[in-house]
């Protein structure tokens, strides 16, 4: 979804959903791949400088198709609210998060999958959903205090309509359901308060060089550690 300045503000100096992903990362080398879109260092310059990612056509595919998607999971699933902003834990104040919508007892998530990625997902009605997104559901689970997560995924195709805006046409839908996973959720705030004291707080950058700013990032490193 699509933040506003107000969502923005809110964010300043807190681990955000997409975040947890690229922070367990770093303290699992193991699980680089979560490391793909993003790494501990791109949210480092986030949170530390302000220097946030550059946009890209994924998160216009989002802000363009959830609307629709919020629509049909209500004619088809059920009532959901509209989205209600940043909310903050309640007990870890560092972390945050954005959900698509809350029902009554149940998180809701949007996502547009383009052809290429389909196959990382698993069979409709199943918890089978990539890595990544299973750690934000788990996050924002966490934060808004839901049992379980409703995952509603567009598949299709990128392309330029003939006035050469970019769309997205929808091929398929699916139903994805995540249950609470209180160990993993578990491990998320301790990554990410260990992420907080050992990176954010002192201002130290993580050792890897970020996946995006990385010209920006260099100079930081230049000007204060003299790092080329």
């Amino acid at each position: 979804m699509s933040l506003t300045p107000e969502q923005r503000a809110v964010r300043v100096r807190s681990i955000g959903s997409t975040d947890s992903a690229a922070i367990l990362g770093l303290y699992h080398p193991e699980m680089g791949q979560l490391s793909k879109m993003k790494n501990a260092t791109d949210v480092w310059l986030r949170l530390v400088h302000n220097i946030d990612l550059p946009s890209n056509g994924a998160m216009g595919r989002g802000i363009r198709v959830e609307p629709l998607l919020r629509d049909l999971y209500r004619q088809t699933i059920g009532p959901v609210d509209d989205p209600t902003g940043t909310l903050r834990h309640p007990e870890h104040a560092w972390m945050v998060g954005s959900p698509d919508g809350l029902s009554i007892g149940e998180l809701v998530e949007f996502k547009t999958v383009g052809r290429w990625a389909a196959s990382k997902w698993g069979p409709p009605g199943s918890d089978k959903v990539p890595d990544s997104y299973n750690l934000q559901v788990q996050h924002l689970m966490s934060v808004c205090n839901r049992p379980v997560a409703v995952v509603l995924a567009a598949f299709g195709a990128d392309y330029k309509d003939e006035n050469g805006v970019d769309q997205f046409s929808v091929e398929q839908t699916s139903i994805y359901v995540v249950r609470r996973d209180e160990s993993l959720i578990s491990e998320i705030v301790r990554c990410g308060a260990l992420f907080m004291a050992e990176h954010v707080e002192p201002k130290i950058s993580p050792a890897q060089k970020p996946l995006h700013n990385r010209r920006r990032w260099n100079a930081l490193m230049k000007e204060t550690h003299g790092i080329t």
